[in-house]
């Protein structure tokens, strides 16, 4: 390290890592001599209990980690800020709050007030980012060729910008030091006297099983509400929504095109979709309804069965049967049942819904009361993932970083280790 980098990794810095303005999340970072001391006079832990002693001494075991808490303002009578801390290295920290400019903006006062120096979020993060590798100034510039960098950095930091929910804004803002890790393990392997093409293998097919499951974080979770007409999947998710989106009619066939409304459910964004029951009709238009519901189910990412409780389950499974060939509960990528309209007298449900396997197999909801929805909306975003998109692994969410990690992973394969190292770095 030259003198100049000495100098300037002892200075304190802090930045804004997020625009300002309106957002899901904030984030702020602060690095140099000092930095853990000046941060501790106003972090608490959430639970009220004191910081572990441990966590004042650096441990390469504290990288990333988040650890919740709360930023106390004593210039405000001591109101505080939920947030999540994040330590990069023994004396750069990121401090993750709610969106917007008021609180953010604060907490950069508070550092710049005692004595650091405010610098750029892309200034800070090269700072930090070369810290973590290890690596000099000429090194990481040489390291990163622009196909990796709009792929999967430059796209990492616009993600995070364009983040609707906290939860996606949080994962989102991880990604690029999560990429940064993942390839530089990649090309450590690549470097070695004796390269360990295995590992490597290893390593981009762990990513490629995850598929484009990054894609939640750019596009909606889709639910496609089936069922027979009049079991109530328009006044279901009418209820999941809050409003009226949907008309109701007891009139069978009264929904026949495809209905959409966006929604956020564990803070990820879903679209609910509803449609035509599905049931044999003479009506031409109905008729149609029903189909565009079918092939809506097969492309969507959960199909929801809503079942009557008032009516037969057999009945109601030859509707399934009649457009997919199968009951409802086995329609779709992903299925989650419901048996809706719970809150009828025992002396109006059918008999068949008394069976010892509908507890396991159906939620039980009720339109009508809302009973059951937080469990109905629990297992529809549990059902929407093949794998967790958790912020704790790189997430891909485009074909493009799909198609850039199986070339890398043919060439690894194929023991073409100098080809697999310019594809990461010229």
């Amino acid at each position: 390290m030259t003198e100049r980098q000495e100098t300037r990794y002892r200075r304190l810095e802090t930045a804004l890592l997020t625009p300002t303005g309106r957002g899901a999340v904030a984030c702020v970072g602060v690095r140099g001599e000092g930095a853990w001391a000046l941060f501790r006079r106003r972090w608490s832990r959430a639970d009220g209990k004191p910081v572990p002693e441990e966590f004042d001494r650096w441990s390469p075991d504290h990288a990333r980690r988040p650890f919740f808490g709360l930023f106390r303002f004593d210039e405000l009578g001591g109101a505080a800020d939920e947030i999540v801390l994040r330590r990069r290295t023994a004396d750069a920290f990121e401090i993750d709050g709610h969106g917007g400019d008021a609180a953010s903006s604060r907490v950069v006062k508070y550092f710049v007030e005692h004595g650091a120096t405010l610098v750029s979020g892309d200034e800070w993060e090269r700072a930090v980012e070369l810290e973590e590798l290890g690596l000099t100034e000429r090194e990481f510039d040489a390291r990163w060729n622009s196909r990796v960098d709009s792929l999967f950095y430059a796209a990492a930091d616009a993600l995070a910008t364009r983040a609707t929910t906290e939860r996606i804004a949080r994962i989102a803002v991880r990604q690029r030091g999560l990429f940064r890790a993942f390839f530089a393990e990649l090309d450590a392997l690549l470097a070695q006297e004796a390269p360990d093409f295995d590992a490597c293998v290893a390593k981009l097919d762990g990513a490629l099983a995850r598929g484009t499951c990054g894609r939640k974080l750019v596009e909606p979770i889709t639910v496609a509400f089936l069922g027979a007409p009049n079991v109530g999947k328009s006044s279901l998710l009418n209820a999941a929504l809050g409003f009226e989106r949907v008309v109701t009619s007891p009139t069978p066939g009264t929904t026949r095109d495809l209905v959409g409304a966006p929604t956020v459910i564990d803070g990820w964004n879903f679209r609910l979709v509803d449609a035509a029951g599905l049931r044999a009709t003479d009506d031409p238009l109905e008729r149609m309804g029903a189909e565009l519901a079918a092939r809506n189910a097969l492309t969507a990412d959960v199909a929801l069965a809503v079942y009557d409780a008032s009516r037969s389950r057999a009945e109601q499974d030859a509707e399934f049967m009649r457009f997919f060939g199968k009951p409802g509960l086995e329609v779709g990528r992903r299925t989650v049942a419901a048996l809706n309209k719970i809150d009828l007298p025992e002396s109006e449900r059918d008999p068949s819904w008394s069976a010892p396997d509908v507890d396991s197999a159906f939620l039980r909801v009720s339109a009508r009361t809302r009973v059951g929805l937080d469990e109905l909306a629990s297992a529809l975003a549990a059902a929407a993932f093949d794998a967790p998109v958790d912020g704790n692994e790189p997430a891909l969410w485009t074909s493009e970083q799909v198609e850039f990690l199986r070339e890398l992973r043919e060439l690894c394969a194929c023991r073409k280790g100098a080809s697999a190292r310019d594809a990461i770095r010229v």
